[in-house]
């Protein structure tokens, strides 16, 4: 299990859905670490733990509670895995991270917070990726 999805959050004294002007919207927003004390998995177990993580992923985009997801490339920090946005509240969130195969065996924690965004930032359009 992961530390985070496992432990509420203290308040957030910072500001409430409240204190946000109606220009902005908010997704709940998910980091994927690698935890320190990962265990270690064959070849053939990664490929599994990938494999159960993708259908995961793929059967909450299918309804509509991820609305983008993917991995990160060329990060300073290595443990830093990837990204997952969703269209559920925080709590929702966090129970679904639970049912993720690579979250189960201790290769990937998710870390669960809500983003705000003005809402006429989206959609975003991709720039060039250099190398390509």
């Amino acid at each position: 299990m992961s530390p985070d999805a496992s432990v509420e959050p203290k308040e957030d004294d910072r500001f409430t859905a409240d204190d946000m002007p109606p220009s902005m919207a908010s997704f709940t927003l998910v980091l994927l670490r690698r935890p320190d004390d990962a265990p270690e998995f064959s070849e053939e177990e990664l490929e599994r733990l990938q494999a159960g993580h993708l259908a995961h992923l793929a059967k909450y985009r299918a309804t509509g509670a991820i609305a983008a997801a993917g991995p990160f490339s060329n990060q300073s920090d290595p443990r830093l895995r990837g990204i997952e946005l969703w269209t559920l509240p925080v709590d929702e969130v966090r129970q679904r991270c639970e049912e993720d195969p690579s979250v189960q065996a201790g290769r990937l924690e998710k870390h669960v917070m809500r983003w705000w965004f003005r809402e006429s930032d989206l959609p975003i359009e991709p720039g060039p990726v250099a190398g390509a």
